[in-house]
């Protein structure tokens, strides 16, 4: 057997591989067999257990359930997850865990055919300053375009189709 020496105290990655293939051995359970109660690989086992793979929570609880560990491996997951966060937002992550939902914030901005001359008035003056502020984009009927006309039927019955 050709088993790669653990270092647990390396990273948090590597101490939940350790912990996973002691848990492991001590139950007398190969990889193989750990793989098929879980529905993994043992290729994806192996990748946890010497930390080339990082554990994922739906992993963790599949270990617990397997080898009847508790909740050991998910606490150890989450102990990994919130290490390889950024400095500050590891408090994050028991909120996250409890998130139904989690929403993007992305900036929207009404497509130039329908903006109003007040609404692109107002989205320059919100505007962080990068130089000189954007032109407000013209918009159709509004007189901005050349040759721009404002259409109605009873004057101009063919162009307004």
């Amino acid at each position: 057997m050709n088993l790669k020496p653990l270092t647990p105290e390396a990273s948090p990655r590597d101490a939940f591989g350790a912990e996973l293939r002691s848990a492991r051995e001590e139950l007398g359970i190969s990889q193989d067999e750990l793989a098929m109660r879980m529905g993994y690989s043992s290729g994806h086992i192996s990748s946890v257990e010497t930390g080339r793979k990082p554990p994922t929570l739906p992993l963790a609880r599949k270990v617990d359930q397997a080898l009847g560990a508790g909740t050991k491996f998910v606490n150890l997951a989450q102990g990994v997850r919130a290490n390889s966060m950024l400095r500050g937002f590891s408090h994050y992550v028991p909120f996250e865990a409890k998130a139904i939902e989690i929403r993007v914030f992305e900036i929207g901005t009404i497509p130039g055919l329908l903006q109003t001359d007040a609404y692109t008035a107002e989205l320059v003056a919100a505007s962080i300053a990068r130089g000189p502020p954007p032109k407000p984009r013209p918009t159709i009927g509004s007189g901005s375009w050349p040759n721009a006309r404002s259409c109605s039927p009873a004057s101009h019955p063919r162009s307004c189709t």
